[in-house]
């Protein structure tokens, strides 16, 4: 019995020493795993993330997230292409809640989206997308675009 023991108990380790190392060479993967919840025209995705990825970029759409949430809607005011009717909404329909809903980099670029739930008379329990662009500048990520669906 100690043999079996002995045994299970190796390949546990190796199973776990194993995914770790997969994890970490995936480290250019930030969404292992994307599941939408419905089937819908629009369908609000889940993901399952790396817990070795770039945080950066989510770091900053968070700060961005945040701001808005507190109702500084001129955080996002340098990347909305000069659209009034974006910092109009966010002003009407300020964020309340968020959620990572998908990831995707490439060359020194991320675009993020996440569901949102907003306040002030928005459907309750309804989650609307808001993207993020965010660019790698030096040593730092900065926003570059944002958007959003009311």
């Amino acid at each position: 019995m100690k043999k079996y023991s002995r045994i299970a108990s190796i390949t546990f380790s190796t199973f776990i020493v194993a995914v770790v190392v997969l994890l970490v060479l995936l480290r250019d993967h930030p969404v292992l795993l994307r599941i939408p919840n419905n089937d819908s025209i629009s369908p609000r995705y889940y993901c399952l993330v790396n817990p070795f990825r770039e945080k950066g970029p989510e770091a900053v759409a968070t700060a961005s997230l945040n701001s808005l949430s507190a109702g500084q809607i001129d955080v996002v005011s340098c990347c909305v292409s000069g659209s009034t009717y974006i910092l109009a909404k966010e002003k009407e329909f300020p964020i309340k809640s968020w959620r990572l809903g998908d990831r995707k980099d490439q060359n020194g670029e991320a675009q993020l989206v996440y569901w949102v739930k907003r306040g002030n008379g928005y459907p309750e329990g309804y989650e609307a997308e808001v993207h993020f662009t965010v660019s790698k500048v030096g040593n730092g990520w900065q926003l570059r675009s944002f958007s959003a669906v009311y």
